[in-house]
């Protein structure tokens, strides 16, 4: 069974305002919306806005995860600066 065509044009709804516009339906597998079907089946306010925040954050940390791992090429570590961090500024000297 998978979810009906009205509740995923409602959901589709909340993806778009929990994501600021960035995101539909078509951002997601359809293994994805059966499991958040599954979880949230409801077509309430309650049960539509808590399932899309979860996807739309799923999302995002799936998008952080992919970006950082191609920033660091296979093999290579970064290292870190530990301590404080010269910001030029503007009309300041350097000797403040």
């Amino acid at each position: 069974m998978f979810p009906s065509d009205e509740w995923l044009e409602t959901l589709n709804f909340y993806l778009i305002v929990a994501s600021g516009g960035r995101l539909t339906l078509d951002d997601f597998s359809d293994e994805v919306l059966h499991a958040a079907w599954l979880e949230h089946p409801g077509t309430t306010m309650k049960d539509m806005d808590a399932t899309a925040e979860k996807l739309v954050l799923e999302f995002q940390a799936k998008q952080q995860d992919t970006e950082a791992k191609s920033f660091s090429p296979i093999g290579e570590s970064e290292e870190l600066i530990n301590g404080p961090v010269s910001v030029p500024m503007l009309g300041v000297s350097g000797d403040v």
